[in-house]
C-alpha cells in the first residue's frame, strides 16, 4: 500500500460518521452529480475515472486538508463510488419466507481440446432460471440450451452448511456489514487460488455476484475490494446502462476474472472469465425477491416429484 492510499484509508470517515454528516440518499445524490460527466458513454475511461475520483473525495469530506487522488487510485475511487450506490439502492430485501428469483444467460467459447466433460471445442449457450428459498435448502432450477434443444429441470433439496463460497440469503444476513470486518472474516477463511490477493478477490466478488447480500454488506464488499491489489476498473455500457467492469488479472495463469456492475445501483450485470482456453460470460437479466414460486413452475416440478432432475428434449423452451 503506497503512502497516499494509506493516508486516504486512515482519513476516511467511518460509516457512522458519514451517516451523521449526510444520510445515504444525500451521499448518493452528491456522487451522482459528480459522476454525471463520466456517464455520457462507454469507453472514455479517463474522463469517467476523474469524475469517480471526485466522488471519492465526497466520502473524505471530513478531512481538513484537501487530498487529490493519484491516477493509480482510480480503481479504488470507482469501487468506493459503487459502495455508495449499493448502500443507497432501495431494493427489496430477502427475508424469511421469501424466494430469490433469478434469470440469466451464459455463453462459453472453448478453444482447447475439450471442456473437461468430453464436449468438443465450440460455443455453448445456456439459459437459466431459478427460485431459491430464503434458507437455501431448496432450489428449483430450469436450464435450457436453445442451440442443442434440451431443457433440464432440477429440484434440489439438500441440507448443507452455507459459507462465503456458497451463500444463502439467510447466511448473507449474518456477515459483517463493514469493510474491515468483512475483510477480516474472509482473510481467516480463504484458501486456494494462485495468490492470496486472487483468493480474496474471488471471495468478495463471489459474494457480490450471489445477489444475496443486504445493501450495507454489499457496500462493504465494494469498499473491501478497493483495498485488494491488482484490481483494475473500466467504464462501459451494458444494455444501455452505465457500468463498471472490475477485473483481477492473474499473470501466472494468463487469465482474468471480471464483474460488470451497474454504476447507479451497485448490482451485478455480468460475470466474465477469460483464459487461453476459454471465454465465459454470464449475464443477469433478472434478480428479484418474490413471495412464492409461480403455480406453473410448481406444477412442472410436481409432475416429476421425487426425480430430483429430469430432461426434456427438443421443443419450445419452458415458460413458467
Amino acid at each position: 500500500m503506497n503512502d497516499l492510499l494509506t493516508t486516504l484509508t486512515q482519513a476516511r470517515p467511518t460509516q457512522a460518521e458519514l451517516d451523521q454528516m449526510w444520510p445515504p440518499s444525500s451521499r448518493h445524490a452528491r456522487a451522482e452529480t459528480l459522476l454525471g460527466s463520466g456517464r455520457a458513454g462507454g469507453g472514455h475511461r479517463r474522463s469517467g475515472r476523474l469524475a469517480l475520483a471526485a466522488a471519492a473525495v465526497v466520502a473524505l469530506a471530513a478531512v481538513a486538508t484537501p487530498v487529490v487522488l493519484a491516477p493509480d487510485d482510480a480503481a479504488a475511487a470507482d469501487l468506493r463510488a459503487l459502495a455508495l450506490s449499493a448502500a443507497a439502492y432501495d431494493a427489496p430485501v430477502l427475508a424469511e419466507g421469501t424466494w430469490l428469483h433469478e434469470r440469466s444467460t451464459s455463453v462459453q467459447v472453448d478453444r482447447g481440446s475439450s471442456d473437461g466433460f468430453g464436449n468438443p471445442p465450440g460455443r455453448y449457450d445456456r439459459q437459466r432460471e431459478s427460485w431459491t428459498s430464503w434458507d437455501g435448502h431448496r432450489s428449483l432450477i430450469v436450464e435450457r440450451s436453445p442451440s442443442r434443444g434440451w431443457v433440464e429441470y432440477s429440484d434440489l433439496r439438500e441440507e448443507f452448511e452455507a459459507s462465503y463460497a456458497d451463500p444463502t440469503p439467510a447466511f448473507a444476513a449474518t456477515l459483517p456489514d463493514d469493510p474491515d470486518g468483512l475483510r477480516a472474516y474472509l482473510d481467516a477463511r480463504v484458501q486456494g487460488s494462485s495468490s492470496r490477493q486472487e483468493a480474496v478477490y474471488s471471495a468478495l466478488t463471489g459474494l457480490v455476484a450471489s445477489h444475496t447480500l443486504p445493501p450495507q454488506t454489499l457496500a462493504a464488499a465494494y469498499d473491501a475490494l478497493a483495498e485488494v491489489q491488482d484490481v483494475s476498473t473500466d467504464d462501459l455500457r451494458v444494455r444501455g446502462r452505465a457500468a463498471v467492469e472490475i477485473t483481477f488479472t492473474e499473470d501466472l495463469t494468463s487469465s482474468s476474472q471480471s464483474l460488470v456492475v451497474d454504476r447507479s445501483t451497485g448490482q451485478v450485470l455480468e460475470m466474465r472469465n477469460r483464459s487461453e482456453q476459454t471465454d465465459f460470460t454470464s449475464s443477469t437479466e433478472l434478480s428479484e425477491v418474490v413471495h412464492d414460486v409461480p403455480a406453473g413452475v410448481r406444477a412442472a416440478f410436481d409432475a416429476h416429484a421425487g426425480e430430483g432432475a429430469f430432461v426434456e428434449s427438443t421443443g419450445e423452451p419452458y415458460v413458467g
